[in-house]
């Protein structure tokens, strides 16, 4: 494989950067060859380093003329191909450099960071570093492309890009709901409580925090979920996620899960198509409190 570095050169934003990179590459329809792509740009060595809290890693000298890109040797083969590409956009990002020494040292922390404010420029860093990361293994040309002919909201829908794209069903999730144009939102737990949720812009503001219990009433709480089955989409109430203004009423949302290995799910969750539940003279976006209920 070869690429023209120079091509991409100087391109801070993280998307246009993937942008950039993707565009050099011909017929590509399916799982992105991010290691190719890396050792096409300079990368000379990718290798697999296992300590505890450690996910990623990138070497280079100080003009970043060429690197040495590490990864979690115990991690599933799908998070490791992000961790790559994730240490790949530290590399061709012109600003990111670490405060010491010429070593990024990603956790598993770091690759979680996604749509943050954040001001601190180390973890800017690893922000930017994952929306490159998304963008290249799943790039937004073809995404926008399976969305349509797929049509539609479903849970399925992930399980079959995650598949083509042979990237985790977690990053798949995110990227899904990201290039949704409905409102949705998708959440991450595991044994009954929230580890993080993630919406897209269409979808009132997200407050529910790590560690919180799932809402009872939530089709993400039942007991009788097949592992590795999608589950039938399922209305409810929408003050089971969100908290409304007073006097406000309730719009419906509907909602479905994935069970997967060992107690962790996804919960897809996007607002039901009941006309008759919804009241044309009302604003829900102004009239929500624009939260998730925190329990």
């Amino acid at each position: 494989m070869k690429l023209d570095r120079i091509e991409i050169a100087d391109e801070s934003n993280p998307a246009k950067l993937a942008a950039a990179v993707i565009n050099q590459l011909s017929e590509l329809n399916g799982a992105v060859p991010v290691h190719e792509i890396a050792l096409a740009l300079d990368i000379i060595d990718i290798q697999p380093l296992e300590t505890a809290g450690f996910e990623g890693g990138l070497i280079t000298d100080e003009a970043k003329a060429e690197g040495i890109i590490l990864y979690n040797g115990n991690s599933p083969q799908r998070r490791q191909k992000f961790s790559i590409a994730h240490e790949l956009g530290h590399f061709l990002s012109p600003w990111h450099r670490p405060a010491d020494g010429m070593e990024f040292m990603c956790s598993s922390q770091d690759m979680s960071r996604f749509g943050e404010k954040v001001e601190d420029r180390a973890a800017r860093m690893e922000v930017e570093a994952n929306q490159f990361a998304a963008e290249l293994l799943l790039p937004r040309k073809l995404l926008h492309r399976d969305i349509r002919r797929l049509a539609g909201i479903d849970l399925e829908h992930v399980l079959r890009i995650s598949d083509k794209y042979d990237i985790s069903r977690e990053a798949t999730a995110r990227r899904y709901v990201d290039l949704c144009d409905e409102p949705c939102a998708v959440i991450f737990s595991h044994e009954g409580r929230v580890r993080y949720p993630y919406r897209n812009r269409h979808f009132p503001f997200v407050e529910i925090s790590a560690g919180d219990l799932i809402p009872r009433d939530s089709i993400a709480a039942r007991s009788d979920l097949q592992e590795g089955k999608v589950s039938d989409w399922s209305e409810t109430d929408g003050s089971t996620w969100l908290v409304a203004n007073r006097g406000t009423p309730s719009r419906p949302l509907v909602e479905q899960t994935l069970l997967q290995h060992a107690g962790y799910r996804v919960t897809l969750v996007t607002f039901a198509d009941d006309e008759e539940a919804i009241d044309d003279d009302i604003d829900y976006e102004e009239a929500w409190a624009v939260r998730f209920k925190r329990r």
